[in-house]
């Protein structure tokens, strides 16, 4: 398993905006087949602005490389257009090196 990591920081003043927009975009993320669940997450912000962490899960790396290849320019162009210079996004790649539950 995959996880595709993308740490989000906002301007506050936009950050309801984008907020909406992001829970919109997750889903068309997800209609690509690339992934096969998403988890989005808040943050405490300690710089003025709004973080969010989105946790996109994949199979394995072959669909992530696909999703990178297909899709990532359109969909990274429309929260790029519409908040241009309004936030920062930072990406990663995590691989499960284990897994425990209780």
């Amino acid at each position: 398993m995959l996880i595709y990591e993308v740490r989000l920081r906002v301007d506050a003043d936009v950050a309801e905006a984008y907020a909406a927009w992001l829970l919109a975009h997750v889903p068309d993320v997800l209609a690509t087949g690339c992934f096969t669940r998403a988890d989005v997450f808040g943050e405490t912000a300690e710089d003025g602005r709004v973080r969010f962490a989105v946790h996109y899960h994949a199979s394995d790396a072959d669909a992530f490389a696909r999703y990178e290849r297909d899709h990532a320019a359109r969909l990274r162009a429309d929260g790029a257009t519409r908040f241009a210079g309004r936030f920062t996004a930072e990406r990663r790649v995590l691989l499960r090196e284990a897994s425990f539950e209780r």
